[in-house]
């Protein structure tokens, strides 16, 4: 499926618990759920990715922001530095401990930019391992719906290919990168769905413009 993606920007790391709690201190965003795994609330964990949050909540820290969440598209254009033919976003090479943490050598999630040799070629940190993100997309287990077995809740029509979100009234949004646990692959092509309205312990975002 090709694509032709415009210019954007991206940030360079995942949202962070000291990001998000701006936007809770402003009035605008609601608090991470409360979860034994979720440290959002203990020092020294500002500099970790912000997770136990829903789409929505992403969503609304990305406006707040002056940004929105990435399509998938932008996505993995981002995470394939600008788009190139790669397995993951430093290249080729196999994953290593210096590119990505590998599971269960450390604890999880880690601060955002631990592993600066794993980055894109842009500076992009963490598109593989860390926690996996929330794009704008509702999902879709195909590229064009009419064709080939066709698409989940009966749901029509293809992937745009300007680098738009692909979005329709299916309640499962997009989730891409592969987190630190026993099954990680850390390569581009993980994506799955989640169900809309729901938070996620190995769950955070980036924001895009």
């Amino acid at each position: 499926h090709t694509v032709t993606v415009p210019d954007f920007e991206m940030t360079r790391t995942e949202i962070t618990n000291a990001q998000y709690r701006v936007c809770m201190e402003a009035g605008v965003c609601s608090a991470p759920i409360t979860d034994p795994d979720n440290y959002f609330d203990l020092t020294g964990y500002e500099n970790h990715p912000v997770t136990h949050v829903e789409w929505q909540q992403a969503r609304l820290f990305c406006l707040f922001a002056m940004g929105r969440l990435p399509s998938e598209s932008e996505w993995e254009f981002a995470a394939r530095s600008r788009g190139l033919d790669i397995l993951y976003p430093w290249g080729n090479d196999l994953p290593t401990e210096e590119l990505v943490v590998t599971y269960p050598q450390t604890e999880y999630p880690i601060p955002v930019c631990s592993r600066p040799d794993g980055n894109t070629a842009q500076e992009l940190c963490d598109m593989s391992g860390n926690v996996q993100e929330y794009v704008q997309d509702t999902w879709h287990n195909t590229y064009d719906c009419d064709q080939g077995p066709g698409c989940d809740n009966g749901d029509t029509g293809a992937h745009p290919d300007d680098g738009s979100a692909w979005e329709t009234a299916a309640i499962g949004k997009v989730v891409r990168g592969d987190p630190i646990d026993e099954n990680a692959d850390w390569d581009l092509t993980n994506r799955i769905r989640y169900a809309f309205g729901l938070s996620y312990s190995i769950t955070g975002f980036r924001c895009a413009r």
